[in-house]
């Protein structure tokens, strides 16, 4: 009885580790043991009955400093936990901020795309007006041409026209080509020449080559010898130097002018000198 009273007494160095709970869990046990073995243990089966409980002891000490362990590393996890679902707020947060931007790029393209369709809408429109003005001042230069061309070129170049000069399409190999200024003359000596030419507002390289292109299409449509002429507006002096070394002749807007009232004077001098005595 003594030993057993000891060693509960013992026990008691155990309260730190075990706790006072379970120092008295301990004695209890060990109390309800006691009442059963009384007078069936011996000393030394008690001593083995009281090393076995310093060892459960311990292994509850260990199990519970291994659960303090685990709710450390519970609380480390949670906090990283929290940590990467802030993580997660932020990243959902920027990818909405960007869907955002993205929607107001996609639609600000959407205006550009439909302002450059306007755009090229109203440049075409212009490239048209351009062209059909263009197209008006070339008609209002033949038309030009068509009148003051004949006292020109007679008393220019010594060509008298024999028929009224005029637009015309001649249809040769299955095509058809316009030509602007159309005519027949004659030189002093009798021999006729075909007048052919065009009126442009203003002169570049690329219509004389197109007239050129024109030309041996059409030549097999009269025997005449060729006469060419361009009737300008304006010529820049390298187109001017590039249509003298083709053989083409250009007639300035202005000099039409002066042909007419030229041949407007020379008329009414006939008219006087018809009339006087």
């Amino acid at each position: 009885m003594t030993s057993v009273i000891r060693a509960l007494e013992e026990l008691s160095e155990l309260g730190g580790v075990v706790g006072p709970r379970g120092v008295e869990i301990l004695r209890r046990s060990i109390g309800a043991v006691y009442a059963e073995l009384d007078d069936q243990v011996g000393q030394d089966d008690f001593r083995e009955l009281k090393d076995a409980v310093l060892v459960l002891a311990k292994a509850q000490q260990q199990t519970e400093l291994k659960l303090d362990q685990l709710a450390e590393a519970q609380k480390r996890t949670e906090i990283k936990v929290e940590a990467l679902a802030e993580a997660q707020r932020k990243t959902e947060a920027r990818l909405d901020a960007l869907t955002e931007k993205v929607k107001a790029l996609a639609e600000a393209q959407r205006k550009t795309e439909e302002e450059i369709r306007l755009l090229t809408r109203a440049v075409v429109q212009l490239q048209k007006d351009v062209g059909g003005l263009a197209q008006n001042a070339g008609f209002l230069l033949e038309d030009r041409a068509y009148v003051s061309l004949p006292f020109l070129l007679e008393h220019r170049f010594g060509l008298r026209v024999t028929s009224p000069l005029r637009r015309t399409f001649l249809d040769v190999g299955g095509d058809r080509y316009e030509i602007n200024i159309w005519g027949e003359a004659e030189k002093s000596d009798g021999t006729s020449v075909r007048i052919v030419g065009e009126a442009k507002a203003q002169l570049a390289s690329k219509h004389l080559t197109g007239f050129e292109r024109v030309l041996r299409k059409i030549r097999s449509a009269f025997r005449e010898e060729p006469f060419l002429v361009f009737v300008v507006s304006q010529a820049e002096p390298e187109h001017a130097r590039d249509a003298e070394a083709r053989g083409v002749h250009l007639i300035y807007s202005y000099e039409l002018e002066d042909a007419r009232d030229q041949r407007l004077i020379s008329e009414l001098k006939k008219a006087v000198s018809g009339t006087a005595p």
